[in-house]
């Protein structure tokens, strides 16, 4: 879907499409333009509530973010990226986390 919500981007995901919206999940790229978050593979959001990823199963994910075109404000998309939990390197902090980075062009795994 091209320009939704008046960004600048493309947004690849369709059909129902979770947010990270819960406390720590908003993050801020700083100048470099990078993040990472830590993903719960036992809570992941969906327009339903929250589920777990299961192995076997393919999930796609991509991040918007604010930008500025000309000085004026917008947002962007990242390119999708499709993962599978065991593709996902596990975090050594908690079980059923990974870590997953992102740059304001591509996201990708930790």
């Amino acid at each position: 879907m091209a320009q939704p919500g008046n960004s600048v981007g493309v947004l690849c995901l369709g059909g129902a499409i979770g947010r990270y919206v819960r406390q720590g999940q908003i993050l801020n790229s700083g100048t470099l333009g990078a993040f990472a978050l830590a993903l719960d593979l036992t809570g992941t959001p969906t327009p339903t509530g929250l589920v777990s990823i299961a192995p076997g199963e393919a999930w796609n994910f991509q991040a918007w973010y604010r930008d500025s075109v000309g000085g004026a404000a917008t947002s962007n998309f990242t390119s999708g990226s499709r993962w599978r939990p065991e593709e996902l390197r596990a975090t050594d902090h908690a079980p059923n986390t990974a870590m997953v980075t992102g740059h304001l062009a591509r996201l990708s795994q930790l």
